[in-house]
Parts: structure tokens; sequence; C-alpha cells
């Protein structure tokens, strides 16, 4: 069965869309012209503030350009460049963000304050290099500190060392005081204990030295005065006796020569003598010159002296120590010693005190000098007078000084007592050397018969 197919009328599509691209059209132009009106109004808003900001104649102003150039290169706005730079420059003068008024006016109160006449950038420079100066005094303050604190360190760890030392040290002898204080404690103990014993055995002895001691003192009272009646009893036993016995040398052997002068070397100060080493001369002996015309007088005292200094077996050769210039020692003058002799020892008897040395003052030891004199020139000694003493030699009478008191030491009384012997011994000396006739010199008649200068002492 065929099919009828009704046609059928299409819809007003394309009416439908007509009117509504007609109707966006006009909704767009309508949108537009909005726009445009207010783009206008913005664009004449613009070049009104833009005429603010700049003139076209700035764009020409080579500053401008380059800020152009820099906020592109930035990609940002002058304005914005400007603002930027602006903050900058503010912080710069402030150190704080602010805005460019008040940092104008906190730069303008800083000069002010400062009295300073120049810009701030002036100022900072000049501040920059004292800072800098001053950074490098710091730098020089701090490597002198770091070299003081090096040395004190270095004087630090020596100080400790010495301390520790020290304390070392104080330990130690802080134990040997200990030990010494124990030590000396024990000795203390002990030495109290002896002391009371000895103080009763000095107690004990001293009370028998005493009684000892006046015992002797008496006793030597008593030898003394024996002494005294013997010296008077052998003064007249010898009194007599010499009226029995054959007349002695007395002074002839003073006054005999021993020798006589060979030859004289004036210049040199040299003579030379008949005597030496077989006749028991010896280096260092004195001989007193005499003129062989006046011979030896009885004071002893000649005309030169010599002192021998080197010797032969018959002959010596002597140096002149004394002269007289008015009568020379010559050839054929004759010596003498009175304590030498070629063929015998002369006996002598010393007693007193001598002046050596001839300053007014008794030598301590000046009787002992004596006698040394005497035995090196070939002479003997006897302690007392008798016969066979040939020379009583006598200083001055010995001074016992003050008597002592009661209660001076012992040893003073003593000494006291022995000089008082001594004076009485003198007396009796001399006492018996005038009855025997035998002859007595004195210090200045001794020396001189023995040729004695200060020149022998050296010898």
């Amino acid at each position: 069965m065929a099919r009828v197919v009704q046609r059928q009328t299409s819809p007003p599509y394309l009416l439908f869309l007509f009117l509504f691209l007609f109707l966006i059209a006009t909704t767009v132009a309508i949108i537009f012209y909005t726009k445009w009106s207010d783009t206008s109004g913005a664009l004449a808003r613009a070049q009104s503030d833009q005429e603010t900001f700049y003139r076209p104649s700035d764009i020409n102003d080579p500053a401008v350009s380059a800020m152009v150039a820099q906020a592109r290169q930035g990609r940002t706005t002058v304005l914005r460049q400007m603002l930027k730079e602006q903050g900058d420059l503010a912080a710069a003068v402030t150190g704080t963000a602010v805005d460019a008024q008040q940092a104008i006016t906190e730069a303008q109160t800083t000069l002010a304050s400062l009295e300073a006449s120049t810009g701030l950038v002036a100022l900072a420079q000049q501040q920059s290099k004292d800072i800098e100066a001053l950074r490098e005094q710091n730098k020089q303050l701090s490597a002198q500190n770091d070299q003081l604190a090096a040395n004190l360190q270095a004087r630090s760890q020596a100080l400790a060392q010495a301390q520790q030392e020290f304390t070392s040290q104080v330990d130690q002898l802080k134990q040997q005081l200990q030990g010494e204080q124990t030590k000396l404690s024990d000795l203390t103990g002990g030495i109290t204990t002896r002391m009371g014993g000895l103080r009763s055995e000095f107690k004990q002895l001293s009370d028998e030295k005493d009684r000892q001691i006046s015992l002797l003192i008496q006793q030597k009272n008593d030898l003394n005065q024996q002494l005294a009646d013997r010296d008077a009893r052998t003064v007249e036993l010898l009194s007599e006796l010499e009226k029995r016995k054959p007349a002695g040398p007395g002074m002839a052997a003073a006054t005999t020569p021993d020798g006589r002068v060979l030859r004289v070397q004036p210049d040199l100060g040299i003579a030379y003598i008949n005597v030496g080493a077989r006749d028991r001369v010896k280096v260092g002996m004195p001989f007193e010159v005499y003129s062989a015309r006046k011979g030896i007088s009885d004071e002893g005292r000649g005309k030169g002296s010599l002192i021998v200094t080197d010797v032969q077996a018959g002959t010596a050769e002597a140096e002149i120590t004394r002269w007289q210039g008015s009568d020379p020692i010559i050839e054929g003058d004759l010596i003498g010693n009175i304590a030498f002799d070629p063929n015998r020892s002369y006996t002598f008897v010393v007693m007193g005190d001598f002046d050596i040395n001839g300053d007014g003052r008794p030598d301590p030891l000046g009787q002992q000098r004596v006698k040394q004199l005497i035995l090196e020139y070939g002479g003997r000694l006897a302690d007392e007078v008798s016969v066979d003493t040939d020379f009583v030699v006598m200083g001055t009478a010995p001074n016992p000084g003050r008597q002592p008191r009661d209660d001076e030491p012992e040893t003073t009384r003593m000494l006291y007592q022995n000089r008082m012997a001594e004076a009485g011994g003198y007396q009796s000396v001399q006492q018996a050397a005038t009855a025997l006739r035998i002859p007595i010199l004195n210090t200045n008649r001794f020396l001189s018969f023995l040729g004695f200068t200060p020149e022998v002492l050296k010898y």
C-alpha cells in the first residue's frame, strides 16, 4: 500500500537567529559605547595627571630618559622607580624605613646639631675616614693587646710554676722545721736537765777554784818574800865573791873590735869586711863602724852601720845602712857587734820593757826580740845574774799599773801580781849586776853596740 507523505511547513529558525544576533550586536554596541565614554574620561584624567607628573619637554632630559630606561629594565613604572629610590635614599639617610619628608627633617636636624657646613654625604665620608683611622688604631691596639696577653700568659705560667715550686719548698721546710722543732724540744729537755747538773758542778768547781787561787796567792806571796830574801842574800854572796874573783872583761869586751873594713864602694853603698863564714858571720848580721883613730866608745854609737848581704869564707860584703857625710866609712875602719865574737860567746841577762821600733812606747814583744837578736848573732842567755854573766841588758822598769779592786776578776789580780814580781826582779837584777860590776846596757847603748838599724828587721 502506497504511503502518502504530507509536506509540513519548516519553523522560522533564521528569523530567530537574526533577531538574536541583532540583539547581541545592539548590546555590544551599547557596551562599547559605554566603555568608550569611560575610556575617554579616563584618558582625559590621565592626560591631566600626566601633566602633573611631567611635561612632554621633560622627556628630552637625560636624567628622565635614564630613569625611564631603568624603569623599563626593572619592568616597573617611573613613579614606582622614583618612590623606590626615594625610600632607599630615606633609609640610607636615617637608617630606618621612613618617608622622604621625615628623612629630610632628620638630616637637617642632624646637620644643625653638628654645625656642619657640608652635606650628609661629605659628612659621612669624613666620618668614614675617621672610622677607618679608628679601626686601624683599634687593629694596632688589638695587636698590642694580643702581645700583652701573650706576655701575661707566659708570666702567669712562670708565676704559677714558681708558686708551685715555692709551695713545694715551703712544704719541705715545714717538714724540716717540724723535725727540727721535735729535735729542739728533745734537746731542750736534755739541756735543761744537764744544765741543772752543770750549775751544781760549776758551783762546786768555782768554790774549789777560789779556794785554790787563794791558796796559790798566799803561796806566791810567800815565794816572793823568799825570793826577795834570796836575792838579798845573793847580792851579799856575789859581793863577797866579787872581792875574791879576778876581774872579768867588763866593757873591754864591748869596746874590742870584731874586724875591720877592707874596701868601700861609696857610689854603690857597699863595704867589704875581713870576717866571713869561718868566723860565724851570717847574712843579715849587723855591724857598727868606728874610726880606727878614735876606737870604740863606751856609748857604742859609731860613724855608720852595716848589714851583711853576702858571705865568703874569710870576707863578707855588707850594705851601708847609715853613715855620716862629714865622716864617711873608709878602708881600715873598725867594726863591732856586742853579741858577736869570732872566738867565744858572751852571756847576757835581759830584763825590762824595750822600745825596738823607736816610737816612744814599749813593744809588747820587745824583750823577746832583744833575746832573739842576741841568740842570732852568737850570744847566750841566762835567767839570772851570776859570775858568768858578761852583760846585762835592761829596758825600762815594768809598770804594774794600778792595784785592782777586790771585786775585779781573779785573772786581773794575778796579772798585777806577776807585774809586781817582774818589777821586783828588775831591781834584783840591777842590784846584782852592780854588785858584780857587770856592764849594764840600756836599750839605746845595746842597739848601738849591736849596729842595729830598722833595716835589720827585714832579715
